[in-house]
């Protein structure tokens, strides 16, 4: 049987036009398996479907993958940008902290010197009142 197919330029072509025949069904002690054994009762391709399932099947597996994957991908950017936003945010909230905590630092040490001088300045009164 001729086998036709169309190119894609749309010429149909057979295989006889390549030279191609059964003449490898012919040669002593070969074993191929014959055109008509790929056939099905009800003219459908056999085996070969079979495997072209199958492979297939594998390919959709592989894209089903590769999407899962390219959506993880997605997810994780995601993820990293969210933690970049609050890596930003936590910097500049501690920048704060550590100067609003300068700023307190020093207004408890001033206050703590002014106390002395008053205890100083109250003991020194009382030490020129008593004597």
């Amino acid at each position: 049987p001729d086998f036709y197919a169309h190119n894609a330029a749309g010429y149909s072509f057979s295989s006889n036009d390549f030279g191609a025949s059964n003449a490898h069904n012919n040669m002593p002690g070969a074993n191929f398996p014959s055109d008509d054994d790929h056939h099905g009762a009800d003219g459908r391709m056999g085996k070969p479907n079979n495997k072209a399932t199958a492979i297939q099947q594998q390919v959709d597996e592989v894209v089903d993958i590769m999407n899962d994957n390219v959506k993880k991908i997605t997810d994780r950017q995601e993820r990293l940008n969210q933690l970049g936003d609050k890596t930003s945010a936590l910097q500049e909230t501690s920048s704060r902290f550590r100067k609003e905590a300068k700023t307190a630092h020093r207004n408890m040490w001033w206050q703590n010197k002014r106390l002395t001088i008053i205890i100083a300045i109250i003991v020194i009164i009382i030490i020129v009142v008593i004597v």
